[in-house]
């Protein structure tokens, strides 16, 4: 089972990341990328990160929180 996701919100520019759980919850219906890892989910939106789409965690993410910093990116909001 996967323990972190995320989904692109239809036509907006919104990327929600965050526990599998959560995601899946929040998100019902919607296409879900999900992952075994904090590592794996913070690969797969790197593309959206360049583009400048809004980034929103749904849950704690400690692992992300300090791939960002060291990348010298801290651009994400916390819903």
């Amino acid at each position: 089972m996967s323990n972190f996701a995320y989904i692109k919100r239809g036509k907006t520019n919104e990327i929600l990341i965050g526990a599998y759980k959560e995601i899946v919850n929040a998100c019902y219906g919607e296409d879900i990328y999900s992952f075994d890892t904090e590592e794996e989910l913070f690969h797969s939106i790197q593309t959206y990160r360049q583009k400048e789409y809004i980034i929103t965690r749904l849950s704690e993410l400690p692992i992300i929180d300090a791939m960002w910093k060291k990348a010298g990116d801290a651009r994400c909001e916390t819903e």
